[in-house]
């Protein structure tokens, strides 16, 4: 598995891969038109602020990606694909991430707030690596979500 920046070359692949999880978005966001309101301008500039990264495979296929804002300080877009390996693929990503942002303030990531199995899997897995839920409540493009945070690290 290779672990690289995402470049204008992926961007079908990343509309792709988060589209594979609109069965995890629909059930909680009827309107998958709002979940996706500006997400084309989204993806752009996480690349062109070298804030996207992709796991891929030898035969380059989008395994999974991670977005993030280091002004923010926080996970922006999360996705593992259905037929890739969730746990070592996203465990590749979120180091990968880890070492771009400050760990010495708090992270935070949102994920969908549903009881499909992937959103459970991303929530295990992000508690799992330290963060906590501190809004139950949250929406993002009007879908309710978890947020969740890391607290620093020493």
């Amino acid at each position: 598995m290779l672990i690289r920046w995402v470049t204008e070359r992926d961007i079908d692949a990343w509309r792709a891969l988060s589209s594979e999880h609109d069965d995890v978005i629909s059930p909680v966001q009827p309107d998958i038109g709002e979940w996706y309101s500006g997400f084309e301008s989204y993806m752009a500039r996480k690349i062109v602020q070298h804030e996207a990264v992709a796991a891929t495979n030898q035969a380059a296929s989008l395994l999974g990606a991670i977005a993030f804002s280091r002004a923010g300080n926080r996970i922006t877009f999360f996705a593992v694909s259905k037929s890739a390996d969730f746990h070592e693929t996203a465990q590749k990503l979120l180091a990968f991430a880890l070492r771009q942002l400050d760990t010495g303030k708090t992270i935070s990531v949102n994920v969908p707030k549903s009881e499909h199995e992937i959103a459970l899997a991303e929530k295990a897995f992000f508690e799992r690596n330290g963060f906590v839920i501190y809004d139950g409540n949250a929406l993002e493009n009007g879908c309710p979500v978890l947020a969740l945070a890391r607290p620093p690290s020493d």
